[in-house]
């Protein structure tokens, strides 16, 4: 399955990495409250955490992970009690043998550092930032009390809680200039935004969007690996592509690309970050997105620019574009000439109609025998509205297709398919539901009849008369999404 395909590329990753140096690791833990207490080491990769080590505290709460191979640069977690509390760290290429000393009730505060520059930095950050954070809540609480009641008290708390950001803001740049070759000046840079201007011209109601999205990277160090193994890139990428891209298969398409190309200033960052939106998209279950699968698969897996895999994985994926890419959605629906319950052959660019709704189905699965009577409820409602069914059966036998067309009462084009051209609308499981245009043009897949039912209401304003089927418990699924 390609769905499995690409979390094994993904793991490679992680994998490769953590063997690719032979210098070793030698990191101490002095944590008071950890006696006795079993503690793991864990990095992130993505939103994803992985656990790199694990041993158990001494009676001290002393423990040692140390290891004949390095350390993978990146933001490490020391998870140290049953309920996972846990404190996080800079594990750096050049320091690799350092000691961390705290306590359980205040790890930030009181944490000590030796021998690691950057963990000094990281934690003098957020010392610095939890002292500020003491201050933003309670200012916080005063602008809002007073926003609606006395406009001039609320500014002198805004212009606070501004100050504070401008501070912060200021030490992050401080350390972005001072210390431009540490790990933390690294992360500040990949969590920066830009910060939007005047807008020259008033009328323009969407340049505070364009600018914000066009210098969104321009920070962003993708030529550093070490973004790797933090979760400000997958979470970046999410927001650029969830928030700030319009959902539609060609504007991601021109975002993905962007991100792609920009990410192969490192062969480390362009695999992860290909491989995640790749994988992302193909097991995205919003409709239409496969298109963006296919986009990114064109671009970088089957050019060989996605180097890292192997030509069987090539194939596999190449197979999947073969597959899909005639069945997008605004694609002309393939053509099926199959035979009613008469034996005389239907094509299905005959089918008259302004909708044409391709029912996928086989006569002894569970799940059709659930959809079917929905699918003729919709029928009742929508036909006289320009909505026809053609309805391809496989599996069971001839005898077990009409008696089940009798069954649900499935007035509409019957169709048998034993010969497999199911395979062409990637029917690997039934139901299966597609909606063609006048045209035949695919304008809908894979929905449910109650999805099915909304979508010919939404988007073409169809105005079909409410169900008179009694409410399952799918349908209050269905409705919740």
């Amino acid at each position: 399955m390609a769905k499995r395909l690409f979390a094994a590329i993904l793991f490679s990753l992680v994998l490769t990495s953590a063997f690719a140096q032979t210098k070793g690791h030698n990191l101490t833990f002095k944590v008071k409250g950890i006696k006795d207490n079993y503690v793991r080491l864990a990095f992130y990769l993505g939103d994803k955490q992985y656990v790199e080590d694990s041993a158990r505290a001494d009676a001290n709460g002393v423990v040692n992970f140390k290891g004949d191979a390095a350390l993978e640069p990146g933001i490490y977690i020391l998870a140290y009690t049953k309920t996972n509390k846990y404190f996080e760290l800079l594990v750096n290429e050049n320091e690799q043998e350092f000691t961390l000393e705290t306590d359980t009730v205040e790890p930030i505060k009181r944490m000590k550092v030796k021998n690691s520059n950057d963990n000094r930095l990281f934690y003098e950050y957020l010392n610095f930032v939890n002292g500020k954070q003491d201050l933003v809540k309670p200012y916080q609480d005063k602008f809002k009390t007073f926003k609606a009641t006395n406009k001039d008290s609320a500014e002198v708390y805004r212009k606070k809680l501004a100050q504070i950001d401008k501070e912060v803001k200021e030490y992050k740049m401080r350390i972005m200039a001072t210390e431009p070759k540490s790990f933390l000046a690294t992360i500040f840079s990949a969590s920066w935004e830009p910060e939007i201007p005047d807008n020259p011209n008033p009328k323009d109601s969407t340049f505070a969007y364009r600018y914000y999205k066009g210098h969104f990277w321009d920070k962003f160090p993708f030529a550093d690996k070490r973004v790797i193994r933090t979760p400000v890139l997958q979470s970046k990428i999410r927001q650029y592509l969830d928030k700030l891209t319009p959902q539609t298969p060609d504007s991601i398409n021109l975002s993905v690309s962007l991100v792609g190309d920009k990410s192969e200033a490192n062969k480390d960052v362009f695999h992860f970050v290909v491989n995640y939106m790749t994988n992302y998209y193909e097991t995205s279950k919003t409709m239409g997105f496969d298109a963006v699968f296919v986009h990114l698969a064109k671009r970088y897996y089957l050019t060989g620019k996605a180097d890292w895999v192997d030509s069987t994985q090539r194939a596999n994926i190449k197979e999947r574009v073969i597959i899909w890419e005639p069945i997008l959605i605004g694609k002309p629906a393939l053509e099926l000439t199959l035979p009613d319950t008469t034996g005389k052959e239907i094509k299905l660019s005959t089918v008259k109609g302004d909708f044409t709704i391709l029912f996928f189905w086989d006569p002894t699965c569970g799940h059709c025998k659930k959809e079917a009577p929905k699918l003729v409820d919709l029928y009742k409602r929508a036909k006289s509205l320009g909505v026809e069914v053609y309805g391809i059966a496989s599996g069971g036998t001839m005898e077990d297709w009409k008696k089940e067309i009798r069954t649900f009462g499935m007035n509409w084009i019957n169709v048998y398919d034993d010969l497999g051209y199911r395979k062409y609308y990637d029917v690997q499981t039934t139901p299966m539901i597609y909606l063609l245009d006048k045209g035949k043009i695919i304008r809908a897949k894979k929905l449910d009849s109650p999805q099915l039912n909304d979508f010919l209401v939404k988007q073409y304003k169809l105005k079909i008369p409410p169900s008179t089927l009694p409410k399952t418990k799918d349908d209050d699924e269905h409705e919740g999404h």
